[in-house]
């Protein structure tokens, strides 16, 4: 495993095994079918400076800019996911937030921020399958969307960021990707929502 990356400058976590993905309440981890990468959780310490809190502060800067959400602050977010890619391991096709076109609820996930911590040789780009879009991994670069509409309804997007994390062919890629979820605080944190929103990303 990585010890350090280009983007930031810390301790690479103990990775999950292949085929596993966290549990929303943090008790463990469950086998996953579309998602082949390894990946840890990154819990920021916002008192301190470091390249990692750096980097959450800033994409949280970027997400209220972009999506004009003012109130989009780390206070009750989702750690910071750190995602390894070796040869054959993608992530099959997902969205991140509802992708039904449905009105918002409060608490859910409205917008993505992916940074590219190590670019592979070949492959490993992030596809949106129903949009038409192909993003090479750039090493360094952050890729960012949003799914909220600013309409009447604040609806969700219909599947159109619906995207994968194709197969690296060659070298690793390595991401750090940050959800970001309106409505949250200290005191109703993200996985509060998920349990009354019925399970909603």
């Amino acid at each position: 495993t990585k010890s350090h990356l280009s983007l930031f400058s810390f301790d690479f976590p103990t990775l999950l095994k292949i085929g596993q993905v966290s549990n929303a309440n943090g008790s463990g981890s469950t086998s996953s079918t579309y998602r082949t990468s390894m990946s840890a959780n990154l819990y920021p310490d916002y008192n301190s400076r470091n390249p990692l809190n750096d980097f959450a502060f800033r994409s949280y800067a970027l997400a209220r800019d972009l999506t004009n959400t003012p109130r989009l602050f780390p206070a009750g977010q989702e750690p910071v996911n750190l995602v390894q890619y070796s040869p054959g391991k993608e992530y099959r096709p997902h969205c991140d937030g509802e992708c039904n076109g449905r009105p918002f609820n409060v608490g859910n996930r409205i917008a993505t921020a992916v940074a590219y911590c190590e670019a592979p040789s070949a492959g490993g780009a992030t596809t949106f399958t129903r949009s038409g879009l192909k993003i090479q991994p750039v090493e360094n670069s952050i890729l960012f969307f949003a799914y909220r509409y600013r309409d009447d309804r604040m609806s969700m997007d219909n599947g159109q960021t619906e995207h994968s994390g194709c197969p690296v062919t060659e070298g690793e890629k390595f991401i750090a990707v940050q959800w970001f979820r309106d409505g949250v605080s200290q005191n109703r944190p993200w996985d509060h929502f998920r349990a009354i929103n019925g399970g909603g990303r």
